[in-house]
């Protein structure tokens, strides 16, 4: 399900420039404790690893950059999408969104001005998409001397399609609730055009994703699952969103 929530604000909406973690907070506090613990604490588990199976977007309206106090200025109105398999995930945070209208997102007190719930359906072995967040794909690897670090990857390196194929896997069985086969080239993913490099702090932790359109191909259900659990990894921290991309 995919849930498109419209936010407005009386003035200005002052967040910090990285405020992925101000977003996944709010949402866990808008929902059940129960629901929200096992979400954060547990999630669904495949081959030891673990998932959350909900992303979320940017906030989307106009703003301002102010770089030297690490700040945004958005307008009046932002939306923010979530997207997620699990529609008691969806059902909840509609329903604490109608029943309690106000929010309030870092020093911000804002008005639910609307929210928009809705199924999308993927009916075609194909289809093109954009990113709402920038999806990201990484390995941790050791170094010569024992040391672990981070080996973020781009749209167009060899090791992309399989990692973003095999996360996908995972994601599947753990809504299905089976350990299904498939293979790591069910699914063919194809940059459309360069793709921008974006580098997000969440939690002093530095994260690098991409951003642009993707073409996707494969099984239906593998299709669905990007669409509705976002591409690559940390989809509960604000990255790996996605929608069609539909032509006007």
């Amino acid at each position: 399900m995919r849930m498109v929530i419209t936010l407005k604000a009386e003035n200005s909406i002052d967040l910090p420039i990285d405020h992925n973690h101000i977003i996944q907070s709010w949402i866990y506090s808008s929902i059940s404790k129960e629901l929200a613990t096992f979400l954060h604490d547990e999630g669904f588990v495949v081959n030891g690893r673990t998932f959350k199976l909900f992303c979320f977007s940017r906030l989307m309206g106009n703003f301002s950059l102010f770089p030297a106090r690490q700040r945004i200025l958005y307008s009046g109105m932002v939306q923010l999408v979530i997207t997620s398999p699990l529609n008691y995930f969806i059902e909840e945070l509609a329903n604490g969104m109608l029943l309690s209208p106000s929010v309030r997102l870092g020093s911000n007190d804002l008005i639910v001005e609307r929210v928009d719930v809705y199924d999308e359906e993927i009916t075609q072995d194909e289809i093109i998409v954009k990113t709402l967040s920038p999806i990201t794909v990484y390995s941790t690897l050791l170094r010569m001397d024992g040391r672990k670090y981070t080996a973020y990857f781009a749209p167009r390196d060899p090791e992309y399609n399989e990692m973003i194929t095999n996360n996908l896997i995972k994601k599947c069985q753990a809504i299905l609730n089976s350990s299904r086969e498939f293979q790591v080239g069910d699914v063919l993913v194809t940059p459309i055009g360069m793709g921008k490099m974006n580098i997000v702090r969440y939690k002093n932790i530095i994260i690098k994703g991409y951003s642009g359109r993707l073409k996707l191909s494969g099984p239906k259900n593998l299709l669905q699952t990007a669409i509705e659990c976002g591409l690559g990894s940390k989809n509960s921290q604000g990255f790996g969103c996605i929608e069609i991309a539909r032509r006007h």
